[in-house]
């Protein structure tokens, strides 16, 4: 099966609205001016963690919890408009596998089996694979105007 350019178009789309919706909902819910969310999340993550899990919550994700919230819902926020718009699409993509990557290996999902079952693991990194793979701003987005999907 050949992936066509509007093919390629409803994957990024969709991919956009989730990561908007995810990004939107954090702000809504005070993100960007509380990190307590992010920090209840942490206290249940390492309660079960992996020593790579621990490791990482107790020396990244926590020293950094007031920044790390920012940063997750604007960068959820972000990636989803980028998608949308079809604008960077390559950097956004290799960021947003990034976060995915960084969210699983917080909540000790990265190196079980566990992390092959969830489907917002591996549809969401294959999907962004597919949208990095075939430069999915170069048609139907704004990097076909600017010249980056080229």
């Amino acid at each position: 099966m050949k992936l066509t350019p509007s093919a390629i178009l409803i994957l990024r789309l969709a991919v956009g609205i989730f990561f908007l919706y995810l990004g939107y909902t954090k702000i809504q819910n005070g993100w960007l001016s509380s990190s307590e969310h992010l920090q209840r999340s942490l206290a249940n993550y390492e309660q079960n963690a992996s020593p790579v899990s621990k490791w990482f919550i107790e020396r990244v994700a926590k020293p950094g919890v007031d920044i790390w919230s920012k940063l997750i819902a604007l960068g959820e926020t972000a990636l989803g408009l980028s998608l949308i718009l079809g604008l960077l699409v390559r950097v956004s993509t290799l960021v947003g596998i990034i976060m995915v990557f960084i969210f699983h290996l917080t909540n000790g999902t990265l190196f079980s089996l566990g992390f092959f079952g969830n489907p917002s693991a591996i549809l969401v990194i294959t999907s962004l694979l597919v949208l990095y793979v075939t430069r999915a701003g170069k048609k139907y987005g704004l990097d076909a105007l600017f010249g980056k999907g080229k």
